[in-house]
């Protein structure tokens, strides 16, 4: 999971807030329990820059979002 959201370039503080920290704890524990660790781990590793999460991450909707919500706060404050 640390992996994959510093990829995405998303701070882990933003998970952490996210719907007071529920959601980074179930986030977590379905990484923790996903039958696709092989292909996430090469995901990783081939995509240096990614725009949006792997379509096969059960845990892309959450993480688009966060991903989503830094770029748009970025584009409107100028914060990064």
């Amino acid at each position: 999971m640390n992996r994959m959201i510093a990829t995405l370039k998303i701070k882990m503080i933003d998970a952490v807030r996210k719907d007071r920290g529920e959601a980074i704890v179930s986030a977590r524990n379905i990484c923790f329990h996903c039958a696709d660790k092989r292909a996430c781990g090469s995901w990783l590793k081939a995509n240096k820059n990614p725009s949006a999460p792997p379509h096969f991450c059960p845990n892309s909707t959450f993480l688009e979002q966060l991903r989503v919500t830094a770029h748009e706060r970025k584009n409107t404050h100028g914060w990064q």
